[in-house]
C-alpha cells in the first residue's frame, strides 16, 4: 500500500471515528436529560442592559424584562422581552417550546435559576405544562453569581444586541425607540444569530448542534425592507391579486426555518424572500409599521396570507339561543384534586396548579376520574347523589312536557278562530195555522 493509500484511509477512519463520538455523544446526552439556566436582564431607558444587581432605584424605573436562558449542552441562547416577571402566558409557552426545540420533549430536564421568587413560580409553571420531569435547582442565597451559564449568556446576548441595534440604526438614521415593538423582535433575533452562527469549540454552532444542519439558510439584516411571497391558499387561489408584497425582515421561525416578516397590520411566515436596492433596503417607517411585539407573536402566531374580509350582509337578525338550561353536574372543589392528584393534560388542573384567576375547565377523562374518586367518600357520595337528583328531575320534568304537548296535539283546533268558525244548527220555518173562527 502506497503512502498516499495509506494517509488517505487514515484520514476516513479517523472522520468515521469522529463522527461516531459525535453521535454517541449526542445521544448519551440526549438520553440524560438536559440542563439549562435562566435569568432576568434589563433594559434601561438608555438601551443598557445590565442585571438587576447591578441596577440602581433609578434605572429600574421603565425598564423591560428580558428573560434570558441557554442550553448547557448545544451552548444555545435564547431570549425574549417580557412585559413583566414571572409565570405570563406567553412567558410559559416560550420557554416550554424552547426546551421541546433543542431535543427534550417528554425528556427528563433541569432548570437552574436564583432563588428570586418570579424566576421559581415562571419554573414551576414550566414544570406543569411540560408533561415530562422537570427538575428545578436553585442558586445559593444572596449569591446569584453561582448561576454562571446564565450570566455568560447574558453578556454574550448584550453584544449581540448592541451590534445589531447600532448597525440598524445607522442605516435607517433614525432611533430605535427602546419599548416598541420592533426593540422585542430585535431581542429574540440577537439570540437567534448566536446560535445559528457563532461557532463553538467542536467547530459546530449551537444550531448544529441540536438539528444536525448547517444554518446556511440566506437571510437579510434585521429590519431590512424587503419583498416576500404570500404562501397561497390552494382551496381559495387569488388570481386576480398579486402574492407578492413589501415587508421587513424580523427573523426566522426555527421549527419551520420559515421567515418572519412583519407589515404594518400583521407578521406574516414565507418561505421566499426578495432583498431591494441598497438604497430601498431601509426605512425608518419601520419603527411606526411593526405594531405587534414578540411576545403576541408567541400566543398567536404567524399568518401565511392576508385574511379575505367580505362584507357584511343585510339579513334577518339571528335569534337567540334558547332553551332550558342543562343541569349541572357535581361540583369539583380545588381541594379535591390536591388530595387525589392532577390529571396531565388538563387545562383544569393546570389552572389550579398555577392558581391563575381565569378559570378553564376539565377534561371528560379528568371528570370521570375524580368522579370515581369521590364515591370512595361520604361528602363526596353525597354531592353525587345531588347532581343524580338534578338530572332525574329534568328527565323527568322533559318526559311530563312532551306528555303534555301529545294531549294537546289530541284535542284538535281549540282556538277562538277556529271556534267562531263553527256553524250552528238553522231550525226550519213553522207553517202551522190557527184555525180561524
Amino acid at each position: 500500500m502506497s503512502s498516499t493509500m495509506l494517509t488517505t484511509a487514515i484520514g476516513v477512519i479517523t472522520a468515521e471515528l469522529v463522527k461516531e463520538c459525535h453521535t454517541n455523544t449526542d445521544h448519551q446526552n440526549s438520553s440524560r436529560g438536559g440542563e439549562f439556566s435562566i435569568d432576568y436582564a434589563f433594559m434601561t431607558r438608555e438601551g443598557a442592559v445590565e442585571m438587576e444587581r447591578d441596577m440602581k432605584d433609578a434605572d429600574k424605573v421603565g425598564a423591560t424584562p428580558i428573560l434570558v436562558g441557554c442550553d448547557h449542552q448545544s451552548k444555545a441562547v435564547w431570549a425574549m422581552a417580557t412585559s413583566t416577571k414571572g409565570p405570563t402566558d406567553s412567558a410559559v409557552k416560550w420557554l416550554t417550546k424552547k426546551i421541546d426545540q433543542a431535543g427534550y420533549r417528554g425528556i427528563k430536564v433541569v432548570l437552574k435559576s436564583d432563588q428570586e421568587e418570579s424566576m421559581m413560580a415562571l419554573k414551576r409553571a414550566v414544570a406543569i405544562v411540560r408533561q415530562a420531569p422537570t427538575v428545578n435547582i436553585e442558586s445559593p442565597v444572596r449569591d446569584s453569581q453561582a448561576n454562571g451559564n446564565a450570566e455568560r449568556a447574558v453578556r454574550t446576548w448584550a453584544a449581540q444586541v448592541r451590534t445589531i441595534r447600532h448597525h440598524l440604526e445607522f442605516r435607517m438614521q433614525c432611533k430605535v425607540p427602546i419599548h416598541s415593538p420592533v426593540m422585542t423582535w430585535l431581542v429574540s433575533w440577537a439570540a437567534e444569530v448566536i446560535c445559528r452562527y457563532r461557532v463553538q469549540a467542536n467547530g459546530r454552532t449551537s444550531y448544529e448542534n441540536v438539528t444536525g444542519h448547517k444554518g446556511l439558510q440566506p437571510v437579510a439584516i434585521f429590519g431590512e425592507k424587503v419583498m416576500f411571497r404570500f404562501t397561497p391558499d390552494k382551496t381559495n387561489r387569488r388570481t386576480m391579486e398579486t402574492d407578492w408584497s413589501h415587508g421587513y425582515f424580523l427573523g426566522i421561525n426555527p421549527e419551520t426555518t420559515e421567515y418572519l416578516i412583519g407589515t404594518h397590520d400583521n407578521i406574516y411566515s414565507c418561505c421566499t424572500m426578495r432583498r431591494l436596492e441598497e438604497d430601498r433596503a431601509f426605512d425608518a417607517t419601520l419603527v411606526k409599521d411593526i405594531g405587534m411585539k414578540y411576545s403576541d407573536y408567541v400566543m398567536q402566531g404567524a399568518k401565511s396570507s392576508p385574511a379575505e374580509i367580505r362584507p357584511a350582509e343585510v339579513g334577518q337578525p339571528v335569534p337567540a339561543p334558547g332553551g332550558d338550561p342543562v343541569p349541572r353536574r357535581a361540583k369539583l372543589n380545588p381541594q379535591d384534586f390536591e388530595r387525589h392528584g392532577f390529571t396531565v393534560g388538563c387545562p383544569g388542573c393546570q389552572q389550579i396548579q398555577l392558581k391563575s384567576p381565569h378559570r378553564k375547565n376539565h377534561t371528560e377523562e379528568c371528570r370521570r376520574r375524580m368522579e370515581e374518586e369521590l364515591t370512595n367518600t361520604s361528602e363526596g357520595q353525597v354531592r353525587l347523589e345531588r347532581a343524580k337528583e338534578r338530572l332525574d328531575t329534568k328527565v323527568a320534568e322533559m318526559g311530563q312536557a312532551e306528555l303534555d304537548k301529545q294531549a294537546n296535539d289530541d284535542k284538535g283546533p281549540t282556538t277562538e278562530h277556529e271556534a267562531s268558525n263553527k256553524v250552528e244548527p238553522q231550525h226550519e220555518a213553522s207553517h202551522e195555522f190557527e184555525p180561524t173562527a
